[in-house]
């Protein structure tokens, strides 16, 4: 009997596992494309399954992945909060991509996730076999020229035999600097709305338009491949706050992270109201 899944051509259980196969074969198997004179090694309709969403974060030690920056970001999208000035503190690249009229990100995923993840909630509670519960991410106000369009389309929930699957679809994957933060990210929304729901975790689909990597950086990606077992001693906590919790929960660590940010100071008291998730956390941050 089918299980109702294609046969992913690129699987595994870890991100750890998954990166360096998806690296080998979309060089090995990619064109070449220049896309704002910039050379690519590129494949179209990349689809690929992460078979565990909570060991979705690259600890490979020489892809160096920026783990404060990969945390805010997730958070941030979790919470559906977006604030540039705490996001390029950890990350001072991302200036670049900052409005300058605005002081805003054109294409910030957090506002657009949290405009919506409450819908999402409701629909597959009320119908759990639902096809609707889709977060549109990349959106008609994205038809203009800027430094910052989504390169994710959407992110879509599917509830199958009590399992929450999460599809995300991208115009764009950028190997190196795209695909280890948006899995970690998109999986921890995955994580808090299996927990909302009280239903366990499926699968995680990848599927990219365009997944490509530059030919000037492929160095360090081969460097990942080839040293793919030396991992750094870092582990992600898994979400556990509820959905009526969540507001709060969120609140106390953004003030916490800005206290420590500016102040290098935690109010020990709001830290033990913290869940244990979110302590992981914050002395991720502080690591």
């Amino acid at each position: 009997m089918s299980s109702g899944y294609p046969n992913f051509t690129i699987k595994a259980k870890t991100f750890n596992e998954l990166y360096p196969k998806l690296i080998r074969y979309v060089y090995e198997n990619g064109m070449g494309s220049a896309p704002r004179g910039m050379k690519t090694r590129e494949l179209v309709g990349l689809q690929f399954c992460l078979e565990d969403p909570t060991a979705a974060f690259c600890t490979i030690k020489s892809r160096k992945l920026n783990h404060r920056f990969a945390i805010i970001e997730a958070m941030e999208y979790a919470s559906g909060l977006s604030d540039p000035t705490r996001l390029c503190s950890y990350n001072k690249n991302m200036k670049r991509f900052v409005n300058s009229d605005t002081g805003e990100f054109d294409g910030a995923y957090a506002p657009r996730i949290g405009a919506q993840i409450n819908y999402i909630f409701e629909l597959l509670k009320q119908d759990p076999d639902s096809r609707q519960a889709v977060i549109n991410i990349n959106q008609p106000i994205d038809k203009h020229i800027s430094l910052d369009i989504p390169c994710t389309i959407s992110l879509q929930f599917l509830l199958r035999d009590k399992k929450l699957d999460l599809i995300a679809t991208m115009r764009s994957n950028d190997l190196l600097w795209g695909t280890p933060y948006d899995v970690h990210g998109f999986c921890l929304i995955q994580q808090m709305m299996a927990v909302w729901l009280g239903v366990g975790l499926g699968l995680y689909i990848h599927q990219a338009a365009s997944a490509h990597i530059y030919l000037d950086r492929f160095d360090q990606l081969d460097i990942v491949c080839r040293h793919k077992d030396e991992l750094i001693d870092l582990k992600i906590p898994v979400f556990d706050v509820n959905h009526e919790n969540a507001s709060k929960q969120f609140r106390i660590f953004w003030d916490i992270e800005k206290s420590m940010r500016c102040n290098d100071k935690v109010d020990q008291i709001e830290y033990n109201k913290l869940s244990p998730s979110f302590q992981q956390y914050i002395d991720l941050l502080r690591k």
